[in-house]
Parts: structure tokens; C-alpha cells; sequence
């Protein structure tokens, strides 16, 4: 299910991105293919992962950053916005 090697940041048919694990637990594989990082290496980046695990776990510190989640955001300088999706059925 991946992409081609010589296309890179190309859509693929199926993108899991393994954000966390248990608490505070950093997982490092650079052995097999493909190079797995646990928490995702970009995750306190992206606002569209921080405001829905702000939402679920306030109190969470990143595990390598050991900074909380409130002060990431707080501090980020992302101009991504995040909307609320309201489902009214």
C-alpha cells in the first residue's frame, strides 16, 4: 500500500500515521524498511492532532518534548485551522 519511491509526498491508498503509544513510551525503529518514530516526529506541529487530543487528555505532555499539550498550542505558530464538525442527525 505504499507510494512510489520517485513520487514522494504523493497521496497512497491507505496513510496510517501511529501518533502515541502508552504514556510517555518513545519507540525508535530505523531497522526495517520502514523507519518508524513513535510519538510522530511531527506531531506537535499539527494542529488538526493537537486540538482533538487536547480535547480527550488536557493534561498529556509530550513524552520528548515533556512540554504539555496546552503550552504546544499555545505556542505554536501554525496557521492551520481546526473546525468542530457538529453532526445534527
Amino acid at each position: 500500500m505504499g507510494r512510489n519511491a520517485y513520487k514522494p509526498n504523493t497521496s497512497r491508498p491507505c496513510d496510517l500515521d501511529i501518533l502515541l503509544t502508552n504514556q510517555n513510551t518513545i519507540f525508535n525503529n530505523k531497522e526495517n524498511k520502514y523507519h518508524i518514530t513513535i510519538p510522530h516526529k511531527k506531531m506537535h506541529e499539527r494542529m488538526f492532532v493537537l486540538r482533538p487530543l487536547m480535547d480527550i487528555c488536557p493534561q498529556w505532555k509530550h513524552p520528548i518534548l515533556e512540554t504539555s499539550i496546552q503550552k504546544i498550542i499555545s505556542t505554536s505558530k501554525s496557521r492551520e485551522k481546526v473546525r468542530i464538525y457538529r453532526n445534527n442527525l
